[in-house]
């Protein structure tokens, strides 16, 4: 298990053109072919209003399943305690979506994914990640709730620690599994 934190509450400084605090706390669960691997992270700090993560997420993506919950508030230290993650729904909910995963900035289906639970949208995103100095550059296609729904480029996150910039992003109503009779 891997893991990031910043664990302070801040005061923004309303010089630096911030306007609202932000407590995310994001949670992915991958499963690999070589066994169970869990990356939990947390981060805490000032953003704008419009890089707010939408509170409350779940994603199913060729080999990974991911969470997401987050908290935004615009009074100081209102960033204090956790934020708590959505339950993982491990029951398919017979919809199905295309999956890709791919370095580049697209991919094509190369597999079908169950959803599960909530998520109801075959979701695509087209998207670059900053982690402190890191740049990751991906593509992905799956399943997502309403919230993971857009349908325009976008950025979140907290500069200079967090930042998803979402280049391309797409999102239909997943159909239901048919079945044979």
């Amino acid at each position: 298990m891997a893991a990031a934190s910043l664990h302070l509450p801040l005061v923004c400084i309303a010089s630096l053109r911030v306007e609202i605090m932000l407590t995310s706390l994001i949670y992915f669960f991958l499963l690999l072919a070589t066994g169970n691997e869990r990356w939990v992270a947390t981060y805490k700090g000032c953003t704008k209003k419009a890089y707010c993560f939408p509170p409350s997420v779940s994603f199913t993506f060729p080999s990974q399943r991911k969470r997401r919950a987050a908290k935004c508030c615009n009074k100081n230290l209102c960033n204090r305690g956790t934020v708590k993650l959505p339950p993982m729904q491990n029951k398919p909910n017979g919809l199905l979506c295309p999956g890709c995963f791919s370095t580049h900035s697209k991919c094509k289906a190369t597999e079908t994914i169950k959803c599960h639970g909530e998520e109801r949208y075959c979701v695509y995103y087209d998207m670059t990640v900053e982690q402190g100095d890191q740049l990751y550059k991906f593509a992905k296609r799956g399943c997502g709730t309403k919230l993971a729904c857009l349908n325009k480029p976008l950025v979140r996150g907290i500069p200079g620690l967090f930042v998803e910039v979402w280049k391309s992003a797409q999102c239909i109503s997943a159909p239901r599994l048919q079945k044979l009779t």
